[in-house]
């Protein structure tokens, strides 16, 4: 079995064959979103950015990055209800067995057929049904998941089944800019404190149709996890500024569990 190639959070991300304006990006830079401009330096939330992670893992793991999550993630954790993207194979396109076993996308088919329909909300608060084209899965989006297949992978996370704690540690730590301010992100998630206590969170949204939010307490071993078939969840209090106290749900539970 081939090893797996290590990748150095401080190599310019250049060297995976991603191109940038800044030529001394890093990859510390884009998992804190803070490569733009002078990288290091001030923070803009760019998920387009992010998603040039994608050829990164796959220099790394030498396959497509979305059997590298199906195989290493959602198998292993038993995640059975996620999807790597939306874009499988339909009945008339033969399926490529060195990604998925025919199986296992009739597994994937039969998930997304339960797929909640997603909705567009006026600004009168009038719902209407958006149907959406088939997209793949990249570093920065494209997973269908469950609360409870969340929740899986949650709980992996705080028992070190996918990555050890100093990992989790640096993750979950504010990146800090040559001035040693500290920025909103860590590494791919966004960190700051409540009443003293330390959040870690993130949030998803596709406009006018899905959102996602999951906020943890690190020091209370305590994860909240919300999924929308609309972007209400998001997109309405400008998570992407950095501050979760913006979001009326996020605040409903901190006032609750802090």
């Amino acid at each position: 079995m081939r090893r797996a190639r290590l990748i150095h959070l401080d190599d310019p991300i250049r060297r995976y064959g991603v191109t940038l304006p800044e030529q001394n990006a890093t990859l510390r830079n884009i998992l804190s979103h803070s490569s733009a401009g002078t990288p290091g330096e001030e923070f803009h939330f760019d998920p387009d950015r992010f998603a040039q992670l994608t050829p990164v893992i796959e220099s790394c793991v030498p396959q497509p990055y979305r059997k590298t999550v199906a195989v290493n993630v959602l198998e292993r954790l038993a995640m059975i209800d996620s999807v790597p993207g939306r874009d499988l194979p339909n009945d008339d396109t033969p399926v490529d067995d060195r990604l998925f076993s025919t199986t296992l996308v009739e597994r994937y088919r039969k998930v997304l057929e339960r797929l909640a329909v997603p909705y567009r909300v006026d600004k009168k608060n009038r719902a209407s049904r958006n149907d959406l084209a088939p997209s793949t899965l990249n570093a920065a989006t494209g997973l269908i998941s469950t609360v409870r297949d969340l929740a899986r992978f949650d709980a992996a996370l705080d028992s070190e089944l996918l990555v050890k704690q100093e990992t989790l540690s640096l993750a979950w730590s504010n990146t800090l800019n040559s001035q040693r301010a500290p920025l909103p992100m860590g590494l791919g998630w966004f960190v700051q404190s409540y009443k003293g206590e330390p959040i870690v969170w993130h949030f998803g949204v596709v406009q006018n149709a899905y959102s996602s939010l999951i906020v943890k307490l690190p020091a209370r071993h305590l994860t909240f996890i919300l999924l929308a078939n609309s972007d209400g969840l998001s997109a309405p209090y400008q998570l992407d500024s950095g501050d979760l106290t913006r979001s009326l749900f996020a605040t409903l539970f901190l006032r609750l569990y802090t």
